[in-house]
């Protein structure tokens, strides 16, 4: 049974993990395994992922290995966890190229800076992500989760930046209209990633998507601040 990422921090997962390494040359092994077996799922998929074919990609015998890991479903997990840690890693420094390219400029530039940064930071992950979540569709939540929040978050920040509605607004339906529309913009753009389109045709579908969806949040908060929050 394949597994999902564990929330947890001690790295128990797929029936109990190994404890983590902590030397450099026993976390070197580790990070060696666990790109063996990314290697592995991208070109074999699940079905092709074993213990002694991670073994043979990484260069170590079958018993280093299960001194690191259970079985194929930790492996698995640990691709998950590195996967999703390395394109949250990659959004935020994408978004900080592409959002200095666009200050200065209306917001939709900003928008679709993040737009276009979940799409190249997912992209240079796509044969493993489209194992990891084919395998299981909840993974792509997991994955996407971190981003979403992050979208959540610079998209606020940018919004009231621009936007200074009067004090008596419902500022709980803002955050809930910001939230909805980010989210739908970061899984739109996840989709993209993973999905075999021509870099062109994906950038042109983010930018189209990311000024519709800025005309829907600036129609939304112009609405918002301008009715009375209920009581």
């Amino acid at each position: 049974m394949v597994v999902g990422l564990s929330t947890h921090g001690d790295d128990r997962r797929g029936g109990g993990s190994r404890r983590r390494p902590v030397q450099a040359r026993a976390l070197e092994t580790r990070e060696q395994i666990v790109e063996a077996t990314a290697q592995v799922l991208a070109r074999e998929g699940y079905d092709g992922l074993s213990t002694n074919a991670v073994a043979a990609r990484a260069g170590v015998g079958v018993g280093t290995l299960y001194r690191y890991f259970v079985d194929k479903d930790d492996l698995f997990s640990a691709v998950l966890s590195r996967t999703g840690a390395h394109i949250q890693t990659r959004f935020d420094t994408i978004f900080m190229v592409r959002s200095a390219d666009s200050e200065g400029r209306e917001i939709r530039h900003a928008i679709t800076a993040i737009g276009l940064a979940v799409l190249d930071a997912v992209s240079e992950h796509r044969d493993v992500v489209q194992v990891l979540t084919q395998q299981v569709s909840s993974n792509s939540n997991l994955l996407l989760g971190p981003v979403e929040d992050a979208t959540a978050r610079i998209t606020r920040g940018l919004y009231f930046s621009h936007h200074r509605p009067g004090t008596d607004y419902d500022r709980g339906v803002v955050d809930l209209v910001i939230d909805t529309v980010s989210g739908l913009l970061a899984s739109a753009c996840f989709k993209l990633a993973v999905t075999d389109h021509t870099t062109d045709t994906a950038q042109k579908t983010v930018h189209i998507l990311t000024n519709s969806l800025n005309h829907v949040l600036t129609h939304a908060i112009h609405q918002i601040s301008h009715h009375p929050a209920t009581e």
